[in-house]
């Protein structure tokens, strides 16, 4: 066996800071994922009103809610509500941490100082996907019945191992009423059950592919299984849980989550978690098994990796992956490195590198509250001032931020409950009606729509029927929203009041060639002065308001404007072509001179 972890004063300092560090790197980071602000809305629904919603009123469509994880989404609010965003953001890092927590208990089974390495860079490897939502509460749950199946499997004839499977159920029971993936775990107990079984059977004639301390437990473990079924049949929708994974699935080619993790996703998006599979690859190919010293990969330990390959061939389930790769990977480390070796005593201060790879890998900004690139809290304020009546149309990954800021005055028309609570129908063709004119008017005709809540991020192309059609006109534009409504509908006042010339979607070299033309100049100094006002430190608007005076031909506009562009963002690009523009126009003074 290799030599046991280290003890001693090194060790727990190394592990406080280390862990210390990691908290810190975890909680530092902005609120950025769009589902998380249903998950808020659902949790204070339930705490308002006492009662499980049976039937949706987020969306003015009201269909039947099908599945919602009360337990995460109230305890969540709960801490959103007490302690504003920053509560929210710890809860996300005390996730991660029980995370990391069960998954070096896992590992620990090596006895090596190598299950801390493994369990930390799991970590950093696992960063982009550890936000505060419920899915990475299934992390854990995942983790504890990867770490409870491991103690049944090597801790034979003890209590422990009794204690083991007996714990499994109530790790479903609390599982499902926090969050859909407990089927996965299932999955998992099944295989085990079935692993026990067929080594029962098998030991006779292959004992040394199949051990006979691996086939005992069979029954126990089936037993286990019909139980944490049960378990997990106990919430509020019964078994219809079950349902759940086929609804997503059926809808997963919508799913940015479900896309498939190409060999450039791990390389381009999540680095780490690319580096931590090809380390285990590694490890896997040069590793021992810890008792034996041998090269040969114990059965148990490549049906895991089995299942690993088969998850990590998608975005969502990359981290389960990670959590079955990471007890493997630890004992084939451990297994290879020598008994005494004083590289064992420097071992967990590597982690002291994990919250630095946190914030190297993930591009969550740093800082307190919601990540404004991604919800737009000055558009929120502008609909609760103006006041738009009638139904939206919203860009669906906004439509959790619009419930949690703005219901129930005003009910979106999709969110990102995909699969749990949006019919099939709706959810396809609101999607559609992002970039389809045909499939937008519909939706508009049978819901009354009068409104909408465009994406509006300059390196993307979202909500682009309304961006196109003179039937619509934009009132509100900042970098990462505008809010149209029909121009003769009930909100045609503030039609009147919004922008002439622009729309979101106009590509910015059109704006400066229309410029240089001179036309519509009064048209973009009105949009100019309106998008400025609303979103004073947008480089965009900063950039329009430079062809508003180019267009005019006013140098002194002009000037003042490149240079508040160039405050705002020193080096922006346009800077230098807005002042090549300038110097394009004959007889025409340049800005400054």
């Amino acid at each position: 066996m290799p030599s046991s972890k280290p003890r001693g004063g090194g060790w727990t300092v190394a592990t406080c800071l280390g862990t210390g560090a990691f908290f810190a790197a975890v909680a530092a980071r902005k609120l950025a994922d769009f589902d998380m602000c249903w998950h808020l809305a659902w949790g204070r629904y339930v705490l308002a009103t006492r009662a499980v919603p049976r039937v949706d009123d987020f969306a003015y469509t009201h269909t039947p809610v099908e599945y919602v994880g009360i337990l995460a989404d109230v305890v969540m609010y709960g801490a959103y509500a007490a302690f504003g965003p920053f509560g929210a953001q710890c809860l996300g890092a005390l996730t991660a941490l029980a995370l990391g927590v069960v998954l070096y208990k896992t590992a620990r089974a090596s006895e090596s100082a190598v299950a801390l390495v493994v369990a930390g860079f799991a970590m950093a490897a696992m960063s982009p996907w550890l936000s505060v939502r419920p899915a990475t509460w299934s992390f854990v749950f995942f983790a504890l019945d990867v770490y409870f199946l491991e103690r049944h499997r090597t801790a034979l004839d003890t209590s422990s191992q009794r204690r083991a499977l007996v714990a499994l159920p109530l790790v479903h029971l609390v599982w499902a009423q926090c969050h859909g993936a407990a089927t996965l775990g299932l999955v998992v107990i099944a295989a085990y059950a079935l692993h026990r079984w067929v080594a029962r059977v098998a030991t006779r004639w292959a004992p040394r592919l199949f051990p006979s301390e691996d086939g005992r437990g069979a029954r126990d473990a089936t037993l286990t299984l019909a139980v944490a079924t049960v378990a997990t049949s106990l919430n509020p929708w019964g078994i219809a849980y079950f349902a759940g994974p086929s609804r997503v699935m059926a809808l997963g080619d919508l799913v940015t989550e479900w896309a498939a993790s190409t060999p450039r996703f791990f390389v381009d998006d999540a680095p780490g978690a690319g580096a931590f599979i090809l380390f285990s690859l590694i490890v896997l190919a040069a590793g021992r098994d810890p008792v034996t010293s041998r090269r040969h990969v114990a059965l148990w330990d490549v049906g895991l990796l089995l299942a690993a390959a088969s998850l990590s061939t998608r975005v969502r389930f990359v981290p389960y992956t990670i959590v079955l790769l990471a007890p493997v990977v630890a004992r084939r480390a451990s297994g290879a490195l020598p008994k005494e070796s004083p590289l064992l005593r420097l071992l967990p201060w590597t982690t002291l590198l994990v919250a630095p790879l946190v914030l190297l890998t993930d591009r969550t900004p740093l800082g307190i509250g919601l990540d404004p690139a991604h919800f737009s809290e000055p558009a929120v304020r502008f609909i609760e001032t103006a006041s738009p009546q009638g139904n939206m149309w919203n860009f669906p990954p906004f439509g959790g931020f619009l419930i949690l800021r703005l219901y129930p005055r005003y009910r979106v028309l999709m969110d990102g409950r995909i699969g749990f609570v949006h019919e099939t129908a709706t959810i396809r063709q609101v999607i559609a009606s992002d970039t389809d004119a045909r499939a937008f008017d519909a939706l508009v005709a049978r819901h009354e729509i009068e409104w909408a809540v465009c994406g509006a991020r300059q390196e993307e192309r979202h909500c682009l029927p309304p961006a196109t059609s003179a039937a619509w006109t934009m009132v509100y534009w900042d970098d990462v929203a505008a809010v149209y409504v029909r121009s003769q509908g009930p909100n045609h006042a503030m039609a009147e009041r919004g922008y002439v010339a622009l729309r979101h979607a106009m590509p910015l070299e059109h704006v400066l060639e229309a410029a240089l033309a001179g036309s519509d100049r009064n048209a973009l100094a009105h949009d100019a002065d309106l998008a400025v006002a609303q979103d004073p430190t947008s480089p965009r608007a900063l950039f329009v308001e430079a062809c508003a005076a180019l267009a005019l031909r006013d140098p002194e506009r002009g000037r003042a404007s490149i240079e508040r562009l160039a405050t705002t963002a020193p080096g922006h690009p346009s800077i230098a072509t807005l002042t090549a523009a300038w110097a394009s126009l004959r007889h025409v003074p340049a800005p400054g001179r």
